[in-house]
């Protein structure tokens, strides 16, 4: 250490320079004293700094040395908790394949009996849901015929007085989704997205088409059919109108209970036909005359609503009533359509196709909604509230020929289908309108044959539309049958072909009642009612005797101008004599009653 310190002084005297006081000769002790005694300390001054480093330095290893300590134990930890788990799931494994063993090793027969209990409880609860669905269907049924005073249609009163018995509006049914069927709201409301479920009642539908037979039949006209339209509030009433301008009120149940309208013959064929939606009595029609008129079913009230003034070139082709607007559309042959109130004051009028507007309907889901159809290959929709010209129509659909139709879905209006008048059925998707299915289908147009028109089931998106045999169409067969056709609009397949040998015709109108139970079909100038065939058996007798009393249940049917002069009797002298005859004895009666007096 001293030399260390004696080291150091001798660089400090160096880098300080000679000393400016250098000690004298008699003075030398004392100087080289206290020149010692300041070594001495500068030595124990530097001693103490190297100590404390010396410490500070061996703290700090200690820490580290801790800290590494602690993390060798944290990693061991880790791996320990490591191996665990892996030994857990290992062990889980091997349970889960030993379970997988175990159930491969059970019998067959267990397999089976599980099976079975499964299935068996799926059937239950189908059944109970069915039964839940059946329920609420009878329900609402019941409720809707309460609002009624008789669920059957009662005889027409002359006495307009006495009409107040009847009710002047539909029942108000729940607006669910926009439709007038209430089984369509219980199963949207009850099933949800439950496809099976769906799927059952799907088949139920398609089980009760293919159980249809051939109830009744009819010719009360002289020409053919041209109009079909169901009764909004008695699903057992239809009325039917044909190319003289006549119109029958058809009761399926009752032969006895049917009115009928005489038209004016040539000239006064109807193209369309509504129930007016302010009294159900009475019905609109679109007719070849130029007119659209309103008239009900005993003659006394008869109100031209749209008249063309010109019927050789301009007469109206189609119509549709709109109630929650109180708007009625009607579409002229020249391509012209016109918008009148159900108080007949005009509000709108313009030319909106080239061609004539084959049909025309409001969307039963958004009532300012309104499609057009013509035969210049178009089909065109419309918003109520920019109605202005052609310009301002909303889209347009192009086909391959002229269209006859084009019916909105019955369930829920979200899909559009298309008759034109070749071999094309359409069916449209909404809210863009999108091609969905193309159904290649022979039904071409024919002078003298009502225009074959597609339309739907009521309950189910299924399709039902005539068939009319062309040689010149593909697959083609020698004795096809001019068969009924039924096809689902998703798929375009084909799911059942309804005939009967004692309707050989070609039909070209088919149309459900709301509850999809009987088909009313226009084959030439009859008249076919198909129901199911269970219903056919237990009414056939009741029927046949009500329409021997009434003969054939034509007896009540006031015949046209031209069918009353045919009705005649042969000689009419024969009738003179006869009556001449009964007035004579009466006569001779009263003269022995006086004289006995």
């Amino acid at each position: 250490m001293s030399s260390k310190s004696t080291s150091k002084g001798k660089r400090k005297r160096k880098q300080d320079g000679p000393d400016p006081c250098p000690p004298s000769t008699g003075h030398q002790s004392s100087s080289r004293t206290r020149t010692l005694r300041q070594r001495k300390d500068i030595d124990y001054n530097e001693n103490i700094s190297t100590t404390k480093v010396q410490a500070i330095s061996e703290t700090n290893i200690g820490e580290t040395v801790h800290i590494l300590k602690t993390e060798k134990v944290r990693k061991v930890e880790e791996n320990t908790s490591k191996k665990k788990e892996r030994k857990s799931k290992n062990s889980s494994t091997v349970k889960d394949e030993k379970l997988k063993v175990t159930n491969q090793t059970e019998t067959a027969a267990e397999i089976d009996r599980k099976r079975c209990m499964k299935s068996s409880d799926e059937d239950q609860i189908q059944n109970n849901q069915e039964k839940h669905l059946l329920d609420q269907s009878d329900q609402l049924q019941n409720k809707l015929e309460s609002d009624y005073i008789s669920p059957t249609l009662m005889p027409f009163s002359p006495n307009f007085n006495e009409r107040t018995k009847f009710p002047l509006f539909q029942p108000s049914v729940p607006h669910f989704t926009n439709t007038n069927n209430f089984i369509n709201h219980i199963l949207q409301r009850s099933l949800g997205n439950n496809s099976s479920v769906k799927k059952s009642v799907h088949q139920q539908i398609i089980d009760r088409v293919t159980d249809l037979e051939l109830y009744r039949t009819g010719s009360p006209f002289e020409r053919r059919v041209t109009a079909i339209e169901w009764h909004p509030s008695w699903p057992h009433i239809v009325a039917v109108g044909d190319k003289g301008g006549e119109i029958i009120l058809w009761d399926i149940n009752n032969v006895s209970n049917d009115y009928f309208i005489p038209g004016m013959g040539p000239g006064g064929s109807i193209q369309a036909m509504k129930f007016w939606p302010r009294d159900d009595r009475r019905v609109v029609t679109a007719s070849i005359d130029g007119t659209v008129t309103l008239q009900d079913f005993e003659g006394k009230h008869r109100q031209i609503i749209l008249d063309t003034m010109n019927c050789h070139d301009f007469w109206y082709c189609s119509l549709d009533v709109n109630k929650r607007r109180s708007l009625l559309v009607a579409g002229e042959n020249s391509g012209k359509l016109a918008l009148t109130s159900l108080e007949g004051k005009k509000v709108f009028e313009a030319r909106l196709h080239k061609g004539k507007i084959t049909h025309c309907e409001f969307s039963p889901r958004e009532d300012w909604l309104l499609c057009t159809a013509s035969i210049d290959h178009t089909v065109q929709f419309w918003d109520l509230r920019m109605l202005k010209d052609r310009k301002s129509t909303l889209q347009t659909i192009n086909h391959e020929k002229g269209v006859n139709s084009a019916y909105f879905s019955l369930t829920d209006s979200c899909r559009l289908l298309t008759t034109d008048q070749h071999s094309a059925i359409k069916v449209f998707s909404a809210p863009l309108w999108e091609l969905e299915t193309t159904i290649v289908h022979p039904h071409r147009q024919f002078q003298h044959l009502t225009p074959i028109k597609a339309h739907w089931h009521p309950l189910q998106d299924l399709i039902v539309v005539g068939r009319y045999p062309d040689p010149n169409f593909p697959g083609f067969t020698t004795r096809e049958p001019r068969s009924i056709d039924f096809f689902e609009a998703s798929t375009g397949k084909l799911v059942y072909q309804l005939y009967d040998p004692a309707a050989p015709g070609i039909v070209s109108l088919n149309k459900f009642n709301s509850q999809g139970d009987v088909l009313c079909s226009g084959m030439g100038r009859s008249i076919l009612i198909w129901t199911d065939k269970h219903i056919i058996a237990s009414k056939k007798d009741s029927l046949m005797t009500d329409m021997k009393k009434s003969a054939l249940g034509q007896a009540n049917y006031p015949r046209s101008r031209s069918s009353a002069n045919r009705s005649r009797p042969s000689n009419p002298t024969k009738v003179k004599k006869e009556s001449k005859d009964k007035t004579s004895a009466q006569k001779v009666k009263m003269k022995m009653k006086n004289s006995k007096k």
